[in-house]
């Protein structure tokens, strides 16, 4: 009996330096991911200078592109002024070739309709709609449009995404260095410019209308601007990224292609990613919490699962090692790996919590402490299903806060039970911008 004891004695000593621990290590990690991470990339963005030239660029210089979107099932109406938005643009109509990709069989009757459309309505026959043979997701649908793309410059968008007059131009001009002459041996200098080795183009993303996700993107952006000009911009984003049409690497369907792609890029061909302020491309706030938590969960789950695929270059014990192999992998940690961590800091940090106030103080506190916890849970499921989206500022931002929180539980959940994320449904907030 008197062992016993003494067993819960220690063990009762231990609890409270380890509450401290999980207290301490995740909150550090998450203050260091949202915080130091871009205050070392502004210090270090003012010391250096920009590492992006502009490119002048001629219409003679231009090279043809192909525009690419996905879609599940859309209203015709909408893809079609999808596409007529990308030839209102100033780049020269004949070097625009469009391809949009139906994910799944259920999608090739409208792709059917879209196709006599663009015969009866415009004279151009450079678009074509094609739908895949299974529902698999946004990548493989990029995959097969990039099999048929005729274009030396490949543009991703998405399907309710618009642009402004010049759009494609200041997306596609960073990459026409070695386009144009691709067969001639230039000088080292030249080689070895910043431009040069600009392997991808990522498009500047503003939602038309005022919420935290509009927010959220404009520290995204920003984050984006001073990463490229201390090295490299860590992922894309779907609604506008562009790039050499020999450099796609054809990837797993599982996969997110635009957190993927520039990793490999820069891996593989030394080539880096810039961030294109003026390349600015619209798209409409997610419309209802709950069209926000299915999306957040979904690109959560798919950039967790293309964890297997980055991890081996990036893995610093690796035999192999590529090119700018630490600095990537400060960058990819830094940016993406703690947010999509985010959730399972914030569980161990509750953990720690727990343990800290079952320690110092036992019963009438706890219970408060949690009737208080499940109560601030309650009025945030409240806020969720009321159809007024925003009761205030304060708490739709709270609101928005916890619907990544689980979004990200969800992920890690779908990737313990292998569940499939590749594809999507239509949303019903999906709506093509007016600006």
């Amino acid at each position: 009996m008197s062992s016993i004891k003494q067993s819960m004695v220690s063990i009762s000593v231990l609890i409270p330096p380890l509450a401290i621990i999980l207290i301490i290590v995740p909150l550090t990690i998450l203050i260091y991911g949202y915080c130091i991470y871009p205050l070392i990339l502004l210090v270090v963005s003012s010391i250096k200078s920009p590492g992006l030239k502009k490119v002048k660029a001629t219409t003679k210089a231009m090279p043809t592109i192909t525009v690419i979107f996905t879609f599940a099932f859309e209203e015709t109406d909408m893809l079609m002024e999808r596409v007529k938005n990308i030839f209102e643009t100033d780049y020269t109509s004949k070097l625009i070739q469009v391809v949009g990709v139906g994910d799944g069989p259920e999608t090739q009757l409208q792709v059917q309709e879209l196709n006599v459309n663009i015969g009866n309505h415009t004279n151009n026959q450079n678009i074509q709609f094609i739908a895949t043979d299974k529902k698999r997701g946004k990548t493989t649908a990029q995959n097969k449009a990039v099999k048929i793309a005729t274009g030396k410059i490949l543009i991703f968008t998405d399907a309710n995404s618009k642009f402004n007059k010049h759009t494609l131009t200041e997306i596609v001009t960073p990459l026409v260095n070695n386009i144009a002459n691709e067969n001639i041996t230039e000088p080292k200098d030249e080689i070895n410019s910043p431009s040069h080795r600009t392997g991808i183009t990522v498009g500047n993303l503003t939602y038309t209308e005022k919420g935290t996700e509009k927010n959220y993107w404009k520290l995204e952006n920003k984050l984006k601007t001073l990463e490229s000009s201390v090295y490299s911009t860590i992922g894309a984003n779907g609604a506008l990224y562009g790039m050499r049409k020999k450099d796609y690497i054809h990837l797993p369907e599982h996969s997110i292609s635009d957190i993927v792609q520039p990793l490999l890029q820069l891996l593989l061909n030394n080539k880096i990613s810039s961030f294109i302020q003026s390349a600015k491309v619209y798209e409409t706030t997610p419309q209802g919490y709950y069209s926000t938590y299915f999306r957040k969960r979904r690109i959560t789950a798919r950039a967790l699962k293309s964890l297997p695929i980055v991890f081996p270059l990036l893995n610093p014990l690796s035999k192999i090692k590529y090119s700018n192999h630490y600095l990537l992998s400060f960058f990819f940690i830094s940016h993406k790996v703690i947010r999509w961590a985010t959730s399972m800091l914030l569980i161990v940090i509750l953990s720690g919590i727990s343990l800290g106030i079952y320690c110092f103080t036992p019963t009438p506190l706890t219970f408060f402490l949690y009737a208080i916890t499940l109560l601030f849970i309650a009025i945030i499921s409240m806020h969720i299903v009321i159809k007024n989206n925003i009761i205030s500022p304060l708490l739709s931002t709270i609101c928005h806060i916890y619907l990544t929180f689980l979004a990200q539980l969800w992920a890690y959940n779908a990737i313990l039970c292998d569940i499939n994320t590749n594809t999507w449904e239509s949303a019903d907030s999906m709506k093509f911008p007016k600006r």
